[in-house]
């Protein structure tokens, strides 16, 4: 049993990117349509976590040579600055345009 998760192990880690995707697009989508100024997502929060993941990155690639891990990291990392960005957007550029409530 023990061998056939080692063996099943990389293709679940190297899937890691995908789920990710399948995480981010959601959240990402529902920021760009909506109306309000985001006041939901904690930008300290997101920024503590994008920060791990480019340390992630990093390590992964400076350290461990990983390129699966470069690639999750990588995602995670656009995915976190699209969370970022729109929220950002919206509770300091559209408000100031008058176009949030």
């Amino acid at each position: 049993m023990y061998e056939l998760f080692l063996s099943v192990l990389p293709h679940l880690y190297g899937s890691l990117a995908t789920i990710a995707i399948a995480g981010y697009v959601p959240q990402i989508y529902q920021l760009a349509k909506s109306e309000v100024a985001a006041e939901g997502v904690s930008l300290i929060t997101w920024c503590i976590w994008l920060s791990t993941w480019i340390i992630s990155l990093a390590y992964g690639a400076l350290i461990l040579v990983d390129w699966r891990l470069c690639m999750i990291a990588g995602v995670n990392i656009a995915g976190h600055l699209g969370v970022i960005g729109l929220a950002v957007y919206h509770r300091y550029f559209r408000r100031k345009r008058g176009n949030v409530a």
